[in-house]
């Protein structure tokens, strides 16, 4: 996906910085907080919009570990 997305990187970083500093070690302000997540929300909405896709493709050839009939987890 980050082949595709090169934004994705940047994203992660920001959604892994906000868990580990702002959840674990609670050192974030909420201006420090409110400026990540908005790159969190955007690789949420890119997972799904991508988990969408992979659903309505017929190449779709994903088994969950949950549900081997679904190309997704329930």
């Amino acid at each position: 996906m980050a082949r595709k997305f090169p934004q994705v990187l940047d994203w992660w970083d920001h959604a892994w910085f906000l868990h580990v500093e702002g959840f674990h070690e609670a050192r974030l302000g909420m201006e420090e907080v409110e400026l990540r997540a908005q790159s969190v929300e955007k690789l949420v909405a890119l997972v799904d919009q991508s988990a969408g896709e992979r659903e309505k493709s017929p190449k779709s050839n994903v088994q969950s570990r949950d549900n081997p009939d679904l190309g997704h987890r329930t």
